[in-house]
């Protein structure tokens, strides 16, 4: 059994143009919405879980990918932490905190 799993189990297209949009709620998870206000979806991130997306989706863009449609794709994982770092551009650790367990 997998401890904290999301909410709801969503599966996403999203085309390049898709439109985007984020806010902070009154409690400090952040709004994305991808679509229109009609026809769209709406995602709720704890902050250190969005963190932990970002992360994960900036790996996955740097990965070099095979033009061999045989190849086997990288998979990676984001594993749950209590600490976020911010490295920039080049490499430089900016900033390093402890989080605590529970989020806002």
């Amino acid at each position: 059994m997998i401890a904290n799993i999301p909410g709801k189990a969503v599966w996403l297209d999203l085309p390049g143009d898709c439109h985007i949009s984020g806010e902070f709620t009154g409690d400090y998870d952040i709004h994305v919405m991808f679509g229109g206000p009609r026809d769209g979806v709406d995602l709720l991130f704890k902050r250190i879980a969005l963190e932990r997306f970002v992360a994960l989706a900036s790996e996955l863009l740097a990965l070099p990918i095979s033009d061999d449609p045989t190849a086997e794709l990288p998979k990676l994982h984001a594993p749950a932490t209590t600490v976020s770092t911010v490295v920039s551009e080049t490499g430089t650790v900016l900033h390093m905190r402890k989080r605590p367990t529970e989020q806002r």
